[in-house]
């Protein structure tokens, strides 16, 4: 059996012995129209993963809804809300961006259609020049009415955003013009049949030009979308409050919070005192506490298609010797690192597992050989490499990763390799290997690829916003450009297959652990989207029924 279905295999497994109640989710945050609009046949195929949410039923429409939601994030605190500071790289900046923010377009992860949102048609004949209609009715939360020419302002501004994911999803563009007020026209570069995709990311959401001028730390959480900001504390809370003249529709809840508790035993006081309704972070050993409380809570399952572990940075001397970076991973014993790290809720990727992939990623290749847990070998990698007892730093930034750091730090000082951890907030830890003086020589983080291929550039090529291993095969960086070209989608899996191969053959990283998230909310809310792709997690339609 293949590697991912063996994957798999042991996820349902493992959900079936935690025998937690499933809620279901909507497939894609309706933009408030019903019509799928102006998208053409020929859109570059996407692989879809199996198992998605089916759309919950909307609120009863005598139900007495809950006025404010308060909502715990995981491990992923927001320190900046600006997605032109590479700072904004967490899943909790992105969730607070799809409030407040619209794209250009949205995307169905269950059909693969891209649908209508701030464009009401698009077109290309060529996969080079794009052209998109605006819609004409909708206004910034300052009451600035949305153009053609705030789009051309936001791209531009993106190019200029060294460093981070926003960069990297308008790179591909050469110029972007107004045509009208309502009408825009993107040039790229090269021929990208990726495009569409990379408009619908949550860090692509239009910015306005004054209150940036203005407010040069909040102006870019001005935006258009169905939510605005109120308040916003660093690394601490966000509260947003309802548009109700936003153009999709009013949302069923008035103001929501989302709310960084790194105290894991503090997240279940909360919960249970009613402080907080949702819960994106409770710990494996309080989990018992919620599954015998069916009256009062209820669980929602999330396999997160992004890989955790390790990448090597490649312009560091000492990880830039493929034998050290061979005796780091069949060093570490990866089951370990999992139970420590995240308990019942982090699982080991099997000794025959090699790919370095998003679980669900179209064209996962499951036929790379594993990097087996042996010290005996790891012992004789490192005796043929050029260390010669350095002090090797690990940095890492949420505690999952932090704890599963200490453990690899355990398993490899027996062999021989001297480890320290720099441990820091996920936004510095951005901004740290974004740095050129940057002198860890490992990291471990999560792995960022959506449902989507083209998601690999960010990992893997050169300036890439996530390529924390500064790794550069001019080889793989020649396939991820050509694959952006390629409309035959065989064409586009066999170049993805050998780029994972090339990858794996380079050991940029290793997998340590998938987590499975355990998401505990109190009985009465609906309308929560926990997909296995993070970025598309959805708050805006989330409502508390208090008579359910």
């Amino acid at each position: 059996m293949k590697n991912g279905k063996k994957t798999l295999a042991i996820i349902l497994s493992l959900v079936m012995c935690l025998m937690l109640v499933a809620a279901c989710a909507p497939a894609d945050a309706p933009t408030g129209q019903g019509a799928t609009g102006g998208g053409e046949a020929g859109s570059p195929p996407v692989t879809q993963p199996p198992a998605l949410p089916e759309p919950p039923a909307p609120p009863r429409e005598e139900a007495n809804l809950a006025e404010h939601i308060e909502i715990i994030l995981d491990n992923n605190q927001i320190g900046v809300l600006n997605p032109m500071s590479p700072a904004s790289h967490t899943p909790g900046t992105n969730q607070t961006f799809t409030m407040i923010h619209d794209r250009l377009l949205n995307y169905n992860i269950e059909s693969g259609e891209f649908l209508p949102a701030l464009a009401t048609t698009w077109h290309t004949d060529d996969y080079q020049t794009f052209i998109l209609t605006l819609r004409d009715d909708v206004y910034f939360h300052n009451g600035d009415h949305f153009t053609a020419a705030d789009v051309v302002f936001t791209v531009n501004h993106a190019l200029d955003a060294a460093g981070t994911n926003v960069q990297a999803q308008w790179s591909p563009v050469e110029t972007v013009t107004a045509l009208d007020d309502y009408t825009v026209e993107f040039v790229l570069r090269d021929l990208n049949v990726d495009f569409y995709f990379n408009m619908t990311m949550p860090m692509t959401g239009m910015l306005n030009e004054r209150a940036i001028n203005e407010d040069p730390d909040l102006g870019a959480a001005v935006g258009t979308g169905a939510f605005r900001l109120r308040e916003f504390v660093s690394n601490d809370f966000v509260t947003v409050e309802r548009n109700d003249a936003w153009w999709g529709g009013v949302m069923p809840t008035q103001s929501i919070t989302l709310r960084f508790i790194p105290e894991v035993a503090a997240r279940t006081i909360m919960m249970q005192n009613g402080e907080a309704q949702i819960c994106l972070g409770i710990g494996s050993e309080d989990m018992r506490i919620f599954t015998d409380d069916p009256d009062n809570f209820f669980i929602t399952l999330q396999t997160v298609n992004n890989p955790q572990g390790i990448s090597f940075n490649m312009a560091n001397p000492i990880t830039a010797d493929p034998y050290f970076r061979r005796a780091v991973v069949h060093g570490i014993n990866r089951a370990e690192v999992a139970i420590v790290a995240a308990g019942d809720w982090g699982l080991p990727p099997g000794d025959d597992e090699g790919t370095l992939w998003g679980f669900q990623t179209e064209f996962r290749n499951n036929d790379l050989p594993g990097w087996a847990f042996d010290q005996d070998l790891a012992r004789s990698y490192l005796e043929r490499s050029s260390y010669n007892g350095e002090t090797v730093e690990i940095a890492a930034a949420v505690i999952t990763n932090v704890r599963g750091a200490e453990v690899i730090q355990q398993n490899l000082s027996r062999i021989g390799i001297n480890v320290v951890i720099n441990q820091m907030d996920a936004p510095s830890l951005a901004a740290h290997w974004a740095a050129e003086d940057n002198r860890s020589q490992i990291v471990f983080h999560g792995f960022q690829f959506t449902l989507n291929s083209a998601s690999a550039r960010h990992n893997f090529v050169p300036g890439g916003a996530q390529n924390r291993a500064n790794y550069d095969n001019a080889e793989v960086t020649r396939l991820l450009n050509e694959a952006a070209t390629m409309t035959d989608r065989d064409e586009r899996e066999a170049t993805f297959m050998r780029v994972q191969e090339l990858i794996h053959d380079d050991l940029v990283g290793k997998n340590m652990m998938w987590r499975i998230f355990g998401q505990v909310a109190a009985n009465g809310i609906g309308g929560m989207y926990f997909p296995p792709d993070t970025h598309w997690t959805d708050f805006r339609h989330v409502y508390w029924d208090l008579d359910a």
